[in-house]
């Protein structure tokens, strides 16, 4: 169940502001790589779980209401 919530997140954040995710250091995620980024920090690809949590899943949903990360450069919203 949160695999599929957490996928449509994805599909929402890339219709509203494309396909990838760019960092302020220049560095380019798809949106789960960049939810994993967010919940697990610069090393998540060795500590990601299988399947979102669902503490994954909060940070997505306050990500999609405006909580941008710092990390992260905010695109305008077509």
């Amino acid at each position: 169940m949160l695999t599929t919530l957490v996928i449509r997140w994805c599909d929402r954040m890339a219709s509203r502001y494309g396909p990838t995710v760019r960092t302020k250091e220049g560095g380019v995620f798809d949106w789960g790589q960049a939810l994993a980024r967010e919940c697990y920090g610069i090393k998540w690809t060795a500590v990601v779980p299988d399947a979102p949590t669902h503490a994954d899943y909060v940070r997505a949903v306050r990500w999609e209401e405006g909580d941008w990360p710092d990390w992260a450069e905010k695109p305008f919203a077509d």
